[in-house]
């Protein structure tokens, strides 16, 4: 639970309204759904927070597990709330409804966990860098290639040297005692 607690401090504010927001629609839930009859059904709402659970920023993982967390502690609710709210309503209709919410709650709590693996999946893929294997150069987002000095440069704030490892310093020294031209400059110098 540590990352919950680590980020910066807009993110900290964000993760607080956050949860917030799910730690008091779960608080109103639970009230409308223990005073309200067993025939009316508010434990449908739960599935907000739980969806909400897994926009909070924090490690993959624990998003996870705060999502399942979440969806029981509405299960949980929902089932005490069919046995301690006041009765009413034709019973077999009553238990099929929180069924039903039990249901929803859990498809909200699939859909979570389906957002959070496919926002992994997205930011893997953006730190994937289209490069030519040919010439090296790198396509930006809109499709324009840029040698990657210039890319890095501009994305990494990353500065370059240049200068040849002794592999291609030898290859390069042979192609110029091949060329006459450079024989001939060898021999100037």
């Amino acid at each position: 639970m540590d990352d919950l607690r680590s980020t910066t401090s807009s993110g900290r504010k964000q993760r607080i309204a956050l949860l917030s927001i799910v730690v008091f629609t779960i608080g109103g839930t639970a009230i409308l759904d223990f005073l309200t009859p067993v025939g009316i059904v508010g434990g449908m709402l739960y599935g907000g927070p739980i969806y909400l659970t897994g926009l909070l920023s924090c490690a993959e993982d624990t998003k996870r597990r705060l999502v399942v967390a979440v969806a029981v502690l509405c299960t949980v609710l929902t089932i005490l709330a069919y046995f301690l709210s006041p009765q009413g309503g034709i019973p077999a209709i009553v238990l099929s409804n929180y069924v039903i919410a039990v249901v929803a709650m859990w498809m909200a709590a699939a859909v979570a966990l389906i957002h959070i693996r496919l926002a992994a999946e997205n930011a893997e893929l953006r730190e994937l860098i289209p490069i030519c294997s040919y010439c090296k150069q790198i396509r930006d987002d809109d499709g324009a290639w840029h040698k990657m000095e210039t890319y890095l440069h501009r994305h990494a704030g990353v500065e370059f040297s240049h200068g040849m490892c002794p592999s291609c310093l030898e290859h390069y020294l042979h192609d110029l005692d091949q060329d006459p031209l450079g024989k001939e400059m060898k021999a100037k110098s």
